[in-house]
C-alpha cells in the first residue's frame, strides 16, 4: 500500500522568500558556508545572512 500523499507547495511551507544577497567579494573557494545561486553551487563564505531551516529551490 501506498501512503504517499501529493500537495501543493503552499500546504507544506509557511514562508517564501527570495533570500539576501552576498557580494560577490564575499564568496571564496573554501569557507564555513556555502553560497548558493541559480546555477547551484557559486562557493564559500565564512560569514552568513539566514539562520534557520529552509529548502532551495533552484531557477531553472
Amino acid at each position: 500500500m501506498n501512503n504517499n500523499k501529493l500537495d501543493t507547495i503552499g500546504n507544506v511551507c509557511s514562508r517564501f522568500s527570495s533570500g539576501k544577497n552576498i557580494i560577490s567579494s564575499k564568496i571564496k573557494d573554501e569557507g564555513m558556508y556555502p553560497v548558493f545561486g541559480g546555477n547551484g553551487l557559486r562557493g564559500y563564505t565564512d560569514t552568513y545572512n539566514f539562520e534557520g531551516e529552509c529548502a532551495i529551490i533552484g531557477i531553472i
